[in-house]
């Protein structure tokens, strides 16, 4: 069986950040040599890596309006209050509140 004091002289001493920093840069440094990179190479390959502003995703169509309100839901994800509230509390039934959509703005959507 093993001691506490065996446990304690067996931990791994805490990691010190100057000593990983230096150990990464050490590795870095065999690797460029070994493979025989170039400061053009590794930039042209830090410039490949950089992602570019991504366009943000279209919004979701209108799938539910209240009548009233104007609160409006895309049908992704848990149900708006509103919408809890005036199917349960306020009588209106889901085709109430379900919006149509549009032919004109469909075409309209794809033309462009």
């Amino acid at each position: 069986m093993v001691n506490q004091a065996e446990l304690e002289a067996t931990e791994a001493p805490p990691l010190d950040p100057q000593a990983l920093r230096a150990s990464a840069l050490r590795q870095a440094r065999w690797l460029v040599d070994f493979y025989r990179i170039t400061p053009a190479e590794l930039l042209a390959s830090a410039l490949q890596d950089v992602p570019g502003p991504q366009p943000s995703p279209a919004p979701l169509p209108i799938k539910y309006r209240h009548p009233v309100t104007g609160e409006s839901w895309d049908g992704v994800g848990v149900h708006p209050q509103w919408m809890r509230q005036a199917l349960l509390q306020d009588g209106y039934r889901v085709e109430e509140l379900r919006v149509t959509p549009n032919p004109e703005d469909h075409h309209a959507r794809t033309a462009a």
